[in-house]
């Protein structure tokens, strides 16, 4: 398994790369801009054996620079010169699970799945638009404009049903 850790541009949260999918931690804290969108590597040796290369940025192990160190669990890794501690057992466990426990964590493109992780990322981009437009909207107006409500109440109600939908086609799935 390898996984490419940074910071994800529109948010600034951890974002964790796997193959053909990435998932953006979005109870994780901020990170800093220190930290690069693809700032280091973890590749997985055996069970508890891992390898952490840094790609572009500061990468610590254990309070010490590393460009690449075999690593394992209980190690503390520590990304850019601000220090985000990479929480490396939750992000394992979060790709080990193919159940969505968080509806929270965004998981994007898997092309192995169905059209439902589509279908799922479509809903969510719909939402993330009209959100945008309201925003827009209510600067442009005033926010208690029935246009500004309607598209504010939309986008709210597209976010529940995709969520509603990824857990219904994960429960189907098993």
């Amino acid at each position: 398994m390898e996984l490419i850790i940074g910071r994800d541009h529109a948010t600034n949260r951890l974002r964790v790369i796997k193959g053909n999918q990435y998932k953006v931690f979005s109870r994780m804290p901020e990170m800093q801009k220190d930290i690069s969108e693809k700032h280091c590597r973890i590749t997985q040796i055996n069970d508890d054996k891992f390898a952490v290369t840094a790609i572009k940025g500061v990468t610590t192990v254990n309070g010490l620079e590393v460009r690449s160190k075999e690593i394992k669990l209980t190690d503390e890794i520590k990304l850019g010169k601000s220090g985000f501690v990479l929480p490396l057992n939750q992000v394992l466990k979060s790709f080990k699970s193919d159940v969505l426990v968080d509806p929270v964590v965004l998981v994007t493109t898997d092309k192995k799945k169905s059209g439902s992780t589509l279908n799922t990322t479509i809903l969510r981009l719909i939402a993330t638009a009209m959100t945008i437009l309201a925003t827009i909207l209510s600067r442009i107006m005033d926010p208690t404009h029935p246009a500004v409500l309607i598209t504010g109440v939309l986008a709210f109600f597209t976010v529940i049903y995709a969520i509603y939908d990824a857990i219904k086609n994960k429960r189907g799935e098993q």
